[in-house]
């Protein structure tokens, strides 16, 4: 009977690690900009395989805002490539805004990675364009997602 319980509880857990493999997602909790201020995400594909990747930003009332600006993606900013790093900026528009950003990202079919992204937010603001003030936003506590 304890061989029994032993074996179900050794297969339930194998199986559950399995179901959690091949995506992930965390939170940039704070973003804001406004005249001279940028807020940039900064993320790297740890993996061997090319993943899709997806952002979305919520503004001060819950509104969806688009980036103003991406980098280091391909297939129209839809996945990042095996090894490699971009990031994705938000500009002010004239007015201020704040908000949080939900990254995202999935292998493609036949792939399996556990982990496949670090990333980290900065907001970074200028005065007069010789005085500068930046602040680092953590995601997933520095650690892999």
């Amino acid at each position: 009977m304890r061989f029994k319980q032993l074996l179900l509880t050794v297969l339930l857990l194998s199986l559950s690690s399995s179901l959690l493999a091949g995506n992930g997602k965390a939170m940039m909790a704070s973003w804001q900009v406004e005249r001279q201020k940028v807020a940039v995400i900064f993320f790297s594909n740890i993996t061997d395989n090319p993943i899709n990747v997806s952002f979305t930003v919520y503004g001060k009332n819950g509104e969806l805002v688009e980036p103003t600006r991406y980098g280091g993606m391909i297939n129209n900013n839809t996945q990042l490539a095996p090894r490699s790093s971009g990031f994705i900026e938000m500009q002010s528009t004239g007015s201020f805004n704040q908000g949080y950003i939900v990254v995202e990202w999935e292998n493609l079919p036949g792939d399996d990675d556990a982990v496949a992204m670090l990333a980290h937010g900065y907001n970074i603001g200028a005065n007069n364009s010789r005085l500068r003030s930046d602040y680092a936003v953590p995601i997933n506590n520095g650690m892999p997602f």
